[in-house]
């Protein structure tokens, strides 16, 4: 998750358009992009981050481990 999370913000702030695309695009792409939101600052809290996403795709169902795995990513937040 967070060699993906990198990843995509390392495209963003290069001034790369990045398109999130899954089978699902429920748990695991809703993580990455809770976590891409995070470290570009656009949110302060998961579970503000979570929120911004979901506004953008409703169907973001972010399970309770990856939830903590952002979580241990971003400690203080």
């Amino acid at each position: 998750m967070q060699a993906a999370i990198q990843a995509v913000k390392e495209a963003v702030n290069s001034g790369k358009t990045v398109y999130f695309h899954c089978a699902g695009g429920r748990n695991r792409t809703g993580t990455v992009a809770t976590g891409v939101l995070l470290e570009l600052g656009l949110a302060t809290t998961v579970e503000e981050a979570e929120a911004l996403a979901k506004g953008k795709r409703p169907d973001i169902n972010i399970k309770q481990e990856m939830r903590d795995v952002l979580k241990g990513f971003y400690p203080s937040k």
